[in-house]
C-alpha cells in the first residue's frame, strides 16, 4: 500500500482521491503507449529516446519505468490490465454531474477489455502499447505514412 497518509476531507474524500488518481493514470498510460508506438513507427532509437525524454517535461514515473518494457516487448505484471480495469471502473462509476463523462477512463476501459479479449489481461498495463502499435502498423500497411 501507499506510504503517504493524507486527510483530504470528510468520509468519501479518500475514494474521490483514488478516482482522481485512476483518471490521471489512464491518461498517462494512453499517452505513453501512443507516443512509443509513434516513435517506433518513425524509426526512432527507442532506448535513446527514453533516456532523453525521461529527463524532459513530458516525462513521468510511468514513462521512465514502463517504456523500457515496451522496447523489450515484455510486459511483466506490475499492474495487470485485468486488475487495473477493475479499479478504473471504480472511477468511471463515480457520480457525475449532469452531461459529464470521463472520456479518458472510458477509452482506457475499452482498451483494457480488448487486451483481455486478446489474451493479454495478465500483462502489465503497458501492454496497451500493443493496441497503439497495431494502429500504426495497419496505417503503414494501408500505405499511409505516419509522417503525413
Amino acid at each position: 500500500m501507499g506510504k503517504t497518509v493524507t486527510h483530504l476531507g470528510p468520509s468519501g474524500a479518500g475514494q474521490a482521491a483514488k478516482a482522481t488518481n485512476q483518471i490521471m493514470c489512464a491518461g498517462v498510460i494512453q499517452a505513453v503507449a501512443e507516443a512509443m508506438a509513434f516513435a517506433r513507427a518513425e524509426g526512432l532509437p527507442l532506448d535513446k529516446l527514453i533516456d532523453t525524454l525521461g529527463k524532459g517535461a513530458g516525462s513521468s514515473w510511468y514513462f521512465v519505468n514502463r517504456a523500457p518494457n515496451i522496447v523489450r516487448g515484455s510486459f511483466p505484471p506490475g499492474s495487470a490490465s485485468c486488475c487495473t480495469r477493475r479499479t478504473s471502473r471504480f472511477a468511471a462509476k463515480w457520480p457525475q454531474p449532469a452531461a459529464c463523462s470521463y472520456p479518458v477512463i472510458e477509452m482506457t476501459l475499452v482498451h483494457y477489455r480488448r487486451l483481455i479479449e486478446q489474451g493479454f489481461g495478465d500483462e502489465d498495463i503497458s501492454s496497451l502499447y500493443r493496441l497503439k502499435a497495431a494502429l500504426f502498423d495497419e496505417a503503414r500497411a494501408a500505405g499511409r505514412s505516419s509522417a503525413g
